[in-house]
């Protein structure tokens, strides 16, 4: 689990002394503003954390005018902190010593914190997404198919990454279709070498497939259960793709394998992305 906590500290105000003064104060929980769902995934990425101090200006409505970073951490946590404040925090408004509303402010820290993950079991799994893109660039709809357990941080295995209702700018550019109707397969498999399981079953090696880009990478887990030694393999199609996060990028530690007598031992493996068309 993500921690991203609110250490709330309304400042302190002169009136605040007389019977009717009264600073501005949260209508909901602070809890709620910010949850373990919003850590944004590049600041994940590169391990960014850390305490970010920020001012709220509030109107005599309760409205939040502005969001001043006070104690900065990182550019996208920075952003995003102020982004999801202005979003999803309301106030009743601050008070004089007549009980009339003013204008004031709200400072406070939020603590971005990324605990140890996690370990999850070892296995290999095959993921599909059918995308169904209108016209206009917007996702219409997507159909998961997943063989073996997905390890993903999004939920709804590959369709996780994706809106439904939403342009995917990504996907149109990617494809190199507009203003037409169109379906697209994205695809990730993740396979262990020497483990017995699944071996995946890609839609772009099919007849009626035209692959687009495809991206490979090979890793090895260390006796401890941990990402070591990833490094892409080039395949000459990874167009979009190569910019794309991959295993190499997630935090996922896994529980280690055990060598006939027990002991933790080394696995290597090879994660695939692929994107094709179907030709129907």
């Amino acid at each position: 689990m993500i921690l991203a906590s609110i250490m709330a500290m309304a400042s302190p105000q002169t009136a605040q002394d007389a019977s009717k003064a009264h600073r501005a104060t949260p209508i909901e929980d602070t809890a709620t503003w910010i949850t373990d769902d919003d850590y944004p995934l590049e600041a994940l990425r590169r391990k960014e954390a850390g305490t970010v101090g920020f001012k709220l200006i509030i109107s005599a409505e309760g409205e939040i005018t502005d969001c001043q970073v006070t104690g900065s951490v990182s550019p996208i946590l920075d952003q995003a902190s102020c982004a999801l404040l202005t979003s999803r925090a309301h106030f009743r408004p601050a008070l004089d010593d007549t009980g009339k509303p003013i204008a004031s402010q709200f400072n406070s820290r939020i603590n971005w914190s990324i605990p140890e993950p996690v370990p999850v079991n070892i296995g290999s799994w095959h993921s599909v997404a059918m995308l169904k893109m209108g016209a206009d660039g917007v996702l219409l709809s997507c159909h998961p198919e997943t063989v073996g357990a997905v390890v993903d941080k999004e939920a709804g295995g590959q369709c996780g990454a994706f809106q439904v209702g939403k342009a995917e700018t990504f996907i149109t550019e990617l494809a190199g279709i507009t203003g037409r109707p169109f379906t697209f397969v994205v695809e990730t498999a993740l396979i262990f070498d020497g483990l017995p399981g699944i071996q995946p079953d890609f839609r772009y090696s099919k007849p009626g497939y035209r692959l687009v880009a495809l991206k490979k990478m090979r890793f090895e887990v260390s006796e401890e259960g941990r990402l070591e030694h990833c490094e892409a393999v080039a395949t000459g199609r990874e167009g979009l793709l190569g910019g794309v996060p991959d295993v190499c990028d997630d935090a996922v530690v896994y529980i280690p394998a055990r060598a006939p007598d027990g002991s933790p031992r080394r696995l290597s493996g090879t994660f695939w992305m692929a994107a094709s068309l179907p030709d129907r």
